[in-house]
């Protein structure tokens, strides 16, 4: 069925309960477009069709995120692709940002991602963080982007095929990924202000922890295959954790954001360096067995 966007889902069996929050999100949508969920757990729940056209995917087996959003891509019929994560809800923007988008023909465009709430001081802690705008950039007067966020970003169909689609290899980060392949590719990543997710981030730094530990080895992944975009594990781990201990110390955060950003920060880069030194050994041992 041709459309023009196709909005694509990846879901675990864990997250059922926030996929039919998103799905009431975008039930009001305007636009020539599809909703494809592909759900990845033993357990199908029950899912409505509303005024959408809701394409499900049943994948009884356990797929990595990269690997979910690969399969939902193949079957899509849009000539645009959506990247929605199933735990996010859309704004009133939403979709006529992606309109917006096509009208003008744009190859890709990331947007916003806001907390879904701020009831724990590490979700802002979190959302800080992960909507940060370290890698965004001004240029010709348009605000640009060096990656892309998994949770939401589109991009032209035959473009997204063009660059390989997902790196299925990685655990995560494969949204960090495509980012560098394209800007590798000379292609403009806008950034949107309009185009706008709410998404829960971490409610405990038990929580955060068990996040940075998944976010890990993917992420050692990506600084090793793209040094040229990306800062090392060890100068970023530095910094991220001399922030929160320099906002603490100029009392613009309280002691609890330096007890954060320490443990997190220690977690996921300790991970990342591990991964980033073994690709680089197995690099290092291949190159030597080919003299």
């Amino acid at each position: 069925m041709a459309v023009d966007f196709s909005i694509i889902i990846p879901c675990h069996d864990l997250h059922t309960a926030h996929i039919k929050k998103c799905l009431t999100s975008l039930s009001g949508g305007t636009g020539d477009f599809e909703v494809i969920v592909v759900f990845n757990g033993k357990d199908l729940p029950s899912f409505e069709e509303d005024t959408f056209h809701l394409r499900i995917i049943h994948v009884p087996f356990n797929l990595r995120p990269s690997q979910a959003r690969n399969v939902g891509a193949q079957k899509a019929g849009g000539t645009w692709l959506h990247f929605l994560d199933s735990d996010c809800q859309v704004a009133e923007s939403f979709f006529p940002s992606i309109q917006k988008a096509i009208k003008k023909d744009l190859p890709v465009v990331t947007g916003k991602i806001l907390p879904e709430t701020l009831d724990s001081p590490y979700s802002f802690y979190e959302w800080e963080i992960e909507a940060s705008n370290k890698y965004r950039y001004k240029k010709n007067g348009k605000t640009l982007s060096k990656i892309v966020s998994g949770a939401n970003f589109l991009i032209k169909k035959d473009l997204f095929f063009d660059m390989g689609m997902f790196r299925e290899v990685l655990p995560s980060g494969e949204d960090r990924d495509l980012g560098a392949r394209l800007l590798k590719n000379h292609t403009e990543i806008i950034y949107d202000e309009e185009l706008i997710v709410y998404h829960p981030f971490s409610q405990s730094l038990k929580e955060a922890l068990r996040r940075r530990l998944w976010h890990g080895k993917g992420g050692g992944m990506i600084y090793f295959y793209h040094p040229d975009v990306f800062e090392g594990p060890l100068r970023n781990a530095l910094q991220f954790i001399l922030r929160g201990v320099f906002a603490v110390l100029k009392r613009k955060r309280p002691l609890q954001y330096a007890v954060y950003t320490v443990a997190v920060g220690s977690v996921y880069y300790t991970i990342a360096l591990f991964w980033y030194s073994v690709l680089s050994l197995k690099k290092r041992l291949h190159r030597n067995n080919s003299v």
